[in-house]
């Protein structure tokens, strides 16, 4: 390969290998959000994948297979019930627990922000393969939708 070449693979791959994605604002409004997924870890070190999306509709995703263009009505809509259940859900205060010790494993970070008539309320969720149990259902079943944009283009 040529040297011109050879730093563009550079610069591609060292792209891939960031798990940055830039930071969304919550929309103005209320029942407004963004949810952000991080994950680390696993056996490349690079996690499993990175998404970032707004009640705006807007989506940025890194390293995953598939990211839309941004979300379609009704997916923006299911999300944003399942971001007021999670909210609902949540007890103030509540203890997030964190990832625990397991080589190789994928950590994941939630971080769901949300503004309401209330406020602004940010909830954030830690876990991997041997902590997950102790994450509420509606922050995974949040996360699931999530998993879901990313591994079908046609959503």
């Amino acid at each position: 390969m040529t040297a011109p070449a050879l730093a563009v693979v550079a610069l591609l791959l060292a792209v891939q290998a960031s798990p940055d994605l830039p930071s969304l604002v919550v929309p103005p409004g209320d029942n407004a959000w963004v949810v952000r997924i991080v994950t680390t870890g696993g056996f490349t070190g690079r996690g499993a994948g990175n998404v970032t999306a707004s009640s705006a509709g807007q989506v940025i995703c890194a390293l995953v297979a598939s990211c839309p263009d941004r979300l379609v009505p009704e997916t923006n809509r299911s999300i944003s019930q399942l971001v007021t259940t999670l909210r609902l859900a949540e007890s103030p205060g509540s203890p997030t627990p964190g990832a625990g010790v397991c080589a190789d494993c994928v950590t994941t970070i939630m971080t769901v922000q949300s503004r309401d008539a209330e406020g602004e309320h940010v909830l954030r969720y830690t876990w991997d393969v041997s902590t997950v149990r102790t994450i509420p259902d509606a922050a995974l079943r949040l996360h699931a939708a999530f998993i879901g944009l990313t591994s079908s283009r046609s959503r």
